[in-house]
This record gives C-alpha cells, sequence and structure tokens, in this order.
C-alpha cells in the first residue's frame, strides 16, 4: 500500500520530508493485516484517530511493525517530552514518492 503521507499534514505543527518509506521484507505481511490497513485508509482519508501519525500508536500488535520501530528510535526524546499520543499530533510525514523500496 502506498504511504504517501504519515499523519496529518494540514494540523501538524511540524511538517518531516522525507524520500520514501523504506522496505525490510515484512512490510507486506503488516500491510496485509486489516487493523493496519485501516490505520493507512484513515490517514490518507484525513479521518480523526487517537494517533493520526499511526507509527505511533501505542497498541500492542502494533509494535512489532518495522514503521513503529523506527519511530520509536528516532522520536525518542520527543516522545519521552510529549508522549506518543500528543506527538501523533504534531507532527506530519510527507512522501517524496509513497511506495515502500529498498533503495530510493
Amino acid at each position: 500500500m502506498p504511504e504517501p503521507f504519515i499523519g496529518n499534514p494540514i494540523k501538524a505543527k511540524v511538517l518531516l520530508l522525507a524520500l520514501n518509506p523504506g522496505f525490510e521484507g515484512s512490510e507486506a505481511e503488516w500491510h496485509s493485516k486489516k487493523e493496519f490497513r485501516k490505520l493507512i485508509y484513515d490517514n490518507i482519508e484525513l479521518n480523526e484517530t487517537k494517533y493520526p501519525y499511526y507509527y505511533l500508536y501505542e497498541d500492542e500488535c502494533f509494535k512489532k511493525s518495522p514503521g513503529h520501530k523506527w519511530c520509536k528510535r528516532v522520536f525518542k526524546e520527543l516522545i519521552a517530552e510529549f508522549g506518543a499520543k500528543d506527538l501523533s499530533k504534531k507532527i506530519a510525514c510527507i512522501q517524496y514518492h509513497g511506495y515502500h523500496s529498498k533503495k530510493y
């Protein structure tokens, strides 16, 4: 599934610009999960959710996803300061190319 942006770029206080989502190999497994697909569809449609930046979603079933692991590492200090839920409302990431790949 494409991920052209993550979070709500209209309401976010900070916009991050990225080349494209990475690909480790397990993304297809995650994108095939109904709950995960719903997060992506809700995001693309800008539906209100508890965690607009869905890779910060604190649900136990998503904590092993590659995106969640990456965000926990990269945003570690910001999560400590704001909390994952509040941070997910303050940031958004726009992808130059919305499809996953091993190398841009």
